[in-house]
């Protein structure tokens, strides 16, 4: 069938074929920053006084959540600053996405946005289902829309 056709000549077959590049992992955070506005600490301490009780809140992710209220900063901890990076720990098990459940929970905006610049660095081909659905489920527009143009540009 294949001596028969035309695509046999002169004891040749030619095949032409296109080939595409799917790049898994783009350091999105170059690309599409999130804007962390600078520390407003300052600004938060006022005589209020009151109470907030937490509930269901992981002990490292509670940490992180005091050291960043009298810090204004991420705490240093390894498993916080791999985010996601582990093959083993899904993006919504991270400390990184505990703590952005929690800023949004207590309304801590500037940590929000720290998480979100900190997720934005594990967003690849295999994780940015997983990421947009943390940002549509906690509010974090920013990172939403680079999850959207990251599969808009690679997907």
């Amino acid at each position: 069938m294949l001596e028969s056709s035309d695509f046999l000549k002169d004891d040749c077959l030619k095949i032409n074929c296109t080939v595409g590049v799917v790049v898994s992992a783009i350091d999105c955070s170059r690309l599409h920053p999130i804007q962390v506005p600078d520390s407003d600490i300052g600004a938060h301490f006022e005589d209020d006084k009151q109470e907030i009780v937490v509930e269901d809140m992981d002990p490292k992710v509670f940490k992180a959540v005091l050291h960043f209220i009298y810090r204004d900063s991420l705490i240093e901890d390894e498993e916080l600053l791999t985010s996601g990076s582990s093959c083993m720990v899904s993006e919504s098990d991270t400390i990184a996405a505990k703590l952005l459940a929690a800023a949004d929970k207590y309304g801590l905006t500037r940590l929000r946005l720290m998480c979100e610049a900190l997720l934005c660095k594990d967003i690849s081909v295999n994780s940015v289902s997983k990421i947009l659905a943390l940002a549509d489920r906690y509010h974090a527009m920013d990172l939403k829309a680079v999850c959207l143009k990251f599969a808009a540009e690679t997907l």
